[in-house]
């Protein structure tokens, strides 16, 4: 279908069909006509040839959003919440995952910026600022989400990752547990590595960098052999009380080896960084710093879109809060080191 089948269906011209479809105020159209246009286009299924309007000059409405584990249901709502925006203002939104590959990324940004997209989501592999170089030379509209690269010259949007897991530490510490166990993802990713630095702060302020431990493993090892050992390690020589599990994918494992462990939980409290779908429906349900992740993706779709509309306005920088959830999992201790 083209315009001048929706212009015939409506009984309209030509320029009058272009003018309501590209909602250019310019020139006065009665509501009645409008109607009538947008209801052929509808009933045509008329849709506009996106590459056309960019190549004269025009938004193509469409925007792509790059992410590093679309497997993680943490990303998942990311693009959930930047997909409930990019519908409401009328834009198409691409979704690519790079899975942290480096060179996957380059190639995925270079077909986007070909395909002439309006603006880029960006959550960068490996923390890597060439992927934001990348499309700052190709002059297209970008924001940073979730993980910091270095510069300032770019509207960024991420949870706070330092202060939920400094008060993560400061609630297990308050519930009476001075022996935390943090488990976490080796890696180099800035949010990662925050969650590691605000536990270890909190444990500092309360005078117990001694009497807490840090437990790191690959995320993409899928061996459970691995978690049951080192989890079996954890409780026979360090003798937690309590375990602060600092990333999804991980705490997953960690809770399927404590599933056959010894110990039961809360008899080992358990916190977990971030509220994945399992929380609720296993017993006990799972405490949780929960990630206003959702609203992360829709937040940084409207600075984009903002960014697009009005491509001079002051760089942005978000930080959003973590919420302690409290469910089943931590036990609170009547005094410092001993149960109730």
């Amino acid at each position: 279908m083209t315009i001048k089948d929706v212009a015939k269906r409506a009984g309209a011209s030509l320029s009058t069909v272009s003018y309501v479809l590209n909602d250019n105020a310019e020139k006065f159209v009665s509501e009645e006509l409008r109607r009538r246009v947008l209801q052929a286009a509808k009933e045509l299924n008329y849709r506009p040839n996106q590459i056309a309007r960019r190549l004269r000059g025009k938004t193509g409405k469409i925007l792509a959003v790059l992410v590093p584990q679309f497997e993680n249901v943490y990303f998942n709502r990311v693009v959930i919440g930047a997909q409930k925006v990019a519908d409401e203002r009328g834009y198409v939104l691409c979704i690519y995952s790079t899975y942290d590959d480096e060179e996957r990324e380059t190639d995925f940004i270079q077909n986007i910026v070909a395909q002439r997209v309006d603006g880029i989501l960006l959550c960068p592999a490996n923390n890597r600022t060439s992927a934001a170089d990348l499309i700052r030379e190709a002059g297209v509209p970008f924001v940073v989400i979730d993980r910091e690269i270095a510069g300032a010259d770019f509207d960024f949007v991420a949870i706070d990752n330092y202060q939920a897991a400094y008060a993560a530490a400061e609630y297990l510490i308050a519930q009476g547990h001075t022996r935390i166990a943090f488990c976490g993802w080796a890696t180099s990713v800035d949010a990662v590595v925050k969650r590691r630095e605000g536990f270890l702060a909190a444990a500092e302020k309360h005078g117990l960098s001694q009497q807490v431990t840090v437990w790191e493993c690959d995320r993409d090892q899928h061996d459970d052999a691995l978690y049951r050992e080192g989890i079996a390690r954890i409780i026979s020589e360090f003798r937690p009380t309590a375990l602060f599990i600092g990333q999804n994918q991980i705490a997953e494992r960690i809770i399927r080896v404590l599933n056959h462990a010894p110990l039961n939980v809360p008899d080992l409290s358990v916190l977990l960084f971030g509220d994945p779908p399992w929380a609720t429906i296993t017993k006990p349900a799972y405490t949780c710093m929960a990630q206003p992740d959702a609203r992360m993706g829709e937040l940084a779709t409207e600075l984009l879109i903002a960014r697009i509309e009005e491509p001079e306005k002051p760089v942005e920088r978000i930080l959003l809060q973590a919420e302690l959830v409290e469910r089943d999992s931590v036990h609170k201790l009547t005094v410092m080191g001993g149960k109730s």
